[in-house]
């Protein structure tokens, strides 16, 4: 009886563990961080595209709560066209956002920064 209640708690820390991890980035992707600030007063669902369609898991978080500063994984294409699209309508070219990042100058930003304003307005600075 002690056994299975072992095993069990067991299983259950083994079970919220995996919760906490985050899926492996897609195949052929490379990884840009960014500092999203949004005054939009509803939840943002952020999403990587592509001329092939919009790339599933390819950004973490995947929601962004209504007016906050969240630091967001997205996960690109290593060659190719791409944009980072928000709700509210808001979409960045990907060569813009690598401008603005150490990838795109010598003395580029280690981490962008995209603010969205509550109008759905939006803009570009260095956060770090």
């Amino acid at each position: 009886m002690l056994r299975a209640g072992a095993l069990g708690v067991a299983l259950a820390v083994l079970v919220a563990a995996c919760a906490l991890v985050e899926p492996p980035p897609p195949n052929g992707t490379r990884l840009v961080q960014a500092e999203v600030k949004s005054e939009w007063p509803q939840p943002i669902t952020p999403v990587v595209r592509t001329p092939a369609g919009v790339m599933q898991g390819a950004v973490q978080p995947a929601t962004l709560q209504p007016r906050s500063t969240t630091m967001v994984s997205m996960y690109v294409p290593i060659t190719g066209e791409w944009s980072i699209a928000f709700n509210p309508g808001v979409e960045i070219n990907g060569i813009d956002l690598d401008r603005n990042s150490n990838r795109g100058s010598k003395g580029g930003c280690t981490i962008p920064s995209i603010q969205i304003g509550d109008d759905g307005g939006y803009g570009q600075a260095c956060a770090k």
